[in-house]
């Protein structure tokens, strides 16, 4: 009978200890659980606390424009600068940090704002003169792969635009560019160039009143113009910026617009203005290949590089990136062989210059117009090549964008152009406080609407208390 009694004090003494311990795992599930609800209150608590926080600082008022934050970063998308500098890139983050450290404490937060672009539109305004030739060809045989970094940039693929400045026929001067979907090209001419809309550019006037004196008082000149508007890039420049507006690409949301004027001249043409009054045809070619002096070109191209279009470019979200071009490459034109020498020619040559017109005119070192490159070929205007540099520059800079100088390329051109254009669309990524990794962090993430109809991702870390559990 004592070994029955043992099993039993066993079995029952097993059966307590079984109890006590799904007592204390059913007690420790409860603490577990109860502590798991508490963290994810206490953190959905702080998300609403932080959403209110960031929602009280958008509607704080910055104290130079004397706007809401979310108006300020609103118009800042839409035209590309902070209104209340735009020459002062680092204002605007002084300024927010500011009101952010007042509502979240000081080195106590990172956040960065990304926009949502809805459509963005790239541009190219080529210069439609023969010394263009090869960079035409140079681009369009890039463009493919151009189109696909740019796929890896923007979120929605941009559309392509090919703009060429020329009178001759759309299918040979569009040859050179692939015929895909995601790509237009267009032979723009003299009328639609100078088309009125938006922000009306004239055609130059060449020291008369206007252009229509010109015309009125120089009818013989006219097939003269071919070699002025085809060099226009600044007024090709506005021609696409005023598309970009009618095709309604700012109808929602934030798009870009991105211009990139190609040449290797002054916009106009780097041909002295006086040539451009010459009635005979001789006359007019020995000008413009002999005559070195830049200064009334370069004031002539300087027209609308003013704040009237800076403004106009600005307003609507254009970053412009000029692609100059230094390489030699005038070829010499066989007609040169039969010029007639005229009054002009004979002093402008015979006597100023003192050598008579030949058929190898462009290589006499008193016709500094024009002087030897690369065998068969001239350099055009070398001596306006820092003038092109500055204007191209200044046009770049006052749009935030970027020069980039053909010649300078170590490597693929569409890697090196979708590098840049890739630089200029960081400058709408915006980034407030600093961001330390070792730190223990709340990340909060979401959409803001801003009132101008732009969407940004907003991502918000606030930064842990370093005795909070």
């Amino acid at each position: 009978m004592i070994m029955p009694l043992t099993d039993d004090i066993v079995a029952i003494i097993i059966l307590v200890i079984v109890l006590i311990l799904a007592s204390v795992l059913f007690t420790q599930k409860i603490i577990t659980s109860e502590t798991a609800s508490a963290t994810s209150k206490h953190e959905a608590f702080l998300e609403d606390y932080y959403s209110t926080a960031i929602n009280s600082f958008m509607h704080l008022t910055d104290n130079i424009t004397h706007k809401q934050f979310n108006v300020v970063l609103g118009d800042y998308y839409l035209l590309g600068r902070y209104i209340g500098n735009p020459h002062d890139p680092a204002l605007l983050k002084h300024q927010v940090e500011a009101a952010l450290n007042n509502t979240l404490g000081q080195n106590n937060y990172y956040m960065n704002l990304t926009p949502v672009m809805t459509k963005s539109i790239i541009s190219f305004v080529i210069d439609g003169s023969d010394s263009l030739s090869n960079e035409r060809k140079i681009l369009g045989s890039g463009m493919q792969t151009f189109i696909s970094n740019l796929n890896q940039i923007f979120i929605i693929p941009p559309e392509i635009k090919i703009y060429i400045l020329t009178d001759k026929p759309e299918t040979t001067m569009c040859a050179p560019f692939p015929d895909i979907q995601s790509l237009n090209c267009k032979a723009v001419g003299f009328d639609e160039l100078y088309s009125q809309g938006h922000f009306d550019v004239q055609p130059p006037s060449f020291g008369h009143g206007s252009y229509a004196e010109w015309e009125q008082n120089n009818p013989y000149t006219l097939n003269y113009k071919y070699f002025f508007f085809s060099a226009d890039w600044v007024a090709g420049t506005i021609y696409a910026t005023k598309k970009f507006i009618d095709e309604g690409y700012q109808r929602a949301g934030l798009s870009l617009n991105i211009v990139i004027p190609v040449s290797d001249k002054l916009s106009t043409n780097s041909i002295a203005t006086e040539c451009f009054n010459l009635e005979d045809r001789s006359d007019y070619i020995v000008c413009s290949l002999c005559n070195n002096d830049c200064s009334s070109a370069a004031a002539r191209s300087r027209t609308y590089l003013n704040e009237d279009t800076y403004t106009f470019l600005n307003n609507h979200n254009t970053i412009v990136i000029p692609l100059q071009s230094t390489r030699c490459s005038f070829n010499y034109d066989p007609s040169w062989n039969y010029l007639q020498p005229s009054d002009y020619t004979n002093q402008y040559v015979s006597i100023t210059k003192g050598f008579p017109v030949t058929p190898d005119l462009c290589s006499k070192p008193g016709c500094a117009g024009c002087s030897p490159g690369p065998p068969g070929e001239f350099c055009f205007h070398k001596n306006c090549e820092g003038e092109v540099t500055a204007q191209m520059n200044e046009l770049a800079t006052r749009t935030g964008g970027q020069l980039f100088n053909m010649e300078d390329i170590s490597g693929d051109l569409a890697a090196q152009l979708s590098n840049i254009i890739e630089d200029a669309v960081n400058n709408y990524y915006l980034e407030f406080g600093s961001f330390d990794p070792e730190r223990q962090r709340y990340v909060i993430e979401r959409n803001i609407l801003l009132p101008s109809s732009v969407t940004t991702k907003m991502s918000l870390v606030v930064y842990k208390d370093p005795y909070e559990d």
